[in-house]
């Protein structure tokens, strides 16, 4: 394949996105140990790769491997996965689709061309998601809004911050997102767009608490889909500026330079994934902890600066070659317009009550289930699978007890499969108005409330816990 510049450099990002994904969550090291031992074995292969790929970014079978292996531990995970993984993989399979069309169809057409529509197509439908399931009373309510949480959290950190601006958060987060929305559907507007969008996710990462530098680094990495053509000419000019002409070099080469970085990062990675292997001992577990900080803080504001330092100096009116989403062919379209209808059907799969987890609706305090909405639009569901929901009273089992002590209830279909997995139990449960209570010997008296659901369903449905409380929906991590 014949080098391009803007596909090397998308695939570093994007080897970044997962990088930061493995070190962000240290779930994956429960998983070597837990119920989904197979994807946490899976995921020691997907280090490697992306470490692989990092190292010689333009290897376009290291790569493939990568991001092949990465929809394999998502397969292995399903239903319970994050937004950002979801989104991650769903790209993922519209890079593996595009190789395909690239491969065994017209080999003339650059692939980064084929790939970056339809991917960019992907990025506006998860914001508009997020803006849509944010128009609900609860978020917009400052002492329940998740906005109002994570701001305050901040302001922990940066106590110069003014904590009036809480009670605004919820609003000021809903705008920002609209206004990168529109201005990255704006020709003249992207760079803009990229800007604003940047600055947002990374005031989002100053949230300590929340290890949301994972989700920005994906941002990051979909916003170069964006970026105008002649970005790389003006980048590189603007650098030889920087270093003098090029000149300012000292005592190496600048390929020895880039050499030395990539080993900087493939063995800073490596011990942070390293740390989190031990999380038990608290040593280790802060030490993972800050590395994986170190790296964002370094990544992100870098990425910023160079981004910021080329827009300002790119020629007018932006120019791009690649048509935001067209495929000459009728069959191409199709096929990579499956993908980003798949994205809509999820986003969408809150109201048709398909699902409340992963449906692009992260810490929107939306609340559908039993039959109760606090969508300012859609105050009413089709709720095919959150209707019912099981209010726990008690249990010998502590997931179930500790839902019944937060005052949180799950929707029947996550009951029934929960039970099926765990039978020596007693629980006693309301559904309906009407209190129930079961133990394993009344797995022979009512042998469907045990039966375990069928596999594709478990796969494709994820409920999140309900909060039960009459008048809000508090913010649930």
């Amino acid at each position: 394949m014949k080098p391009d510049k803007r596909l090397t450099i998308f695939m570093f990002l994007w080897t970044m996105v997962i990088l930061f994904d493995l070190v962000g969550t240290r779930r994956w090291y429960f998983e070597l140990e837990g119920d989904n031992i197979l994807a946490g074995w899976f995921q020691i292969p997907l280090a490697a790769a992306a470490l692989a790929v990092l190292w010689r970014p333009a290897s376009w079978p290291r790569f493939m491997l990568m991001i092949g292996l990465h929809v394999v531990v998502i397969g292995l995970k399903l239903p319970i996965v994050s937004n950002h993984a979801l989104i991650i993989a769903f790209a993922n399979l519209t890079m593996l689709l595009a190789w395909m069309v690239w491969r065994y169809g017209d080999m003339t057409k650059p692939l980064y061309e084929i790939l970056a529509p339809s991917v960019r197509i992907q990025l506006l439908i998860l914001y508009f998601f997020a803006i849509l399931h944010k128009l609900n009373i609860d978020f917009l309510t400052p002492a329940e809004s998740c906005a109002t949480i994570f701001y305050l959290h901040i302001t922990e950190w940066l106590p110069f911050l003014p904590s009036q601006l809480a009670g605004f958060s919820a609003v000021i987060g809903i705008v920002a997102e609209t206004a990168i929305l529109l201005l990255l559907c704006w020709p003249r507007g992207r760079v803009w767009g990229i800007l604003v969008g940047m600055a947002f996710h990374s005031m989002l990462t100053l949230d300590l608490y929340q290890h949301f530098f994972d989700f920005s680094s994906l941002m990051f990495a979909l916003y170069w889909l964006f970026v105008p053509d002649d970005f790389l000419t003006t980048f590189e000019t603007r650098w030889q500026k920087l270093t003098w002409r090029g000149q300012w070099y000292p005592f190496a080469t600048p390929a020895l330079y880039e050499k030395a970085i990539r080993w900087l990062l493939v063995g800073v990675f490596m011990v942070s994934m390293g740390f989190g292997f031990f999380h038990q001992e608290p040593l280790w577990f802060n030490l993972h902890f800050y590395s994986r900080q170190l790296l964002w803080f370094i990544y992100g504001p870098l990425l910023i600066l160079m981004f910021g330092l080329t827009a300002l100096t790119l020629p007018r009116p932006y120019r791009y070659q690649v048509p935001f989403f067209y495929y000459s062919q009728p069959l191409k379209m199709g096929l990579f317009m499956l993908i980003p209808l798949l994205l809509i059907l999820n986003g969408f799969s809150p109201y048709l009550g398909l699902r409340t987890g992963n449906a692009f609706d992260m810490y929107s305090n939306l609340r559908i289930e039993g039959g109760r909405s606090n969508h300012l639009i859609f105050q009413r569901t089709l709720g095919l699978f959150t209707d019912d929901v099981v209010t726990i009273i008690s249990s010998s089992d502590p997931f179930l007890q500790s839902l019944a002590d937060q005052h949180l209830g799950l929707v029947y279909f996550t009951f029934r499969d929960y039970l099926s997995h765990h039978r020596n139990i007693v629980v006693t449960y309301q559904l309906q108005g009407r209190s129930r209570i079961y133990e394993y010997a009344d797995l022979f008296n009512a042998p469907s409330l045990f039966k375990q659901q069928p596999w594709l369903l478990r796969k494709l449905l994820y409920f999140r816990a309900v909060d039960l409380e009459k008048t809000t929906t508090r913010c649930i991590f």
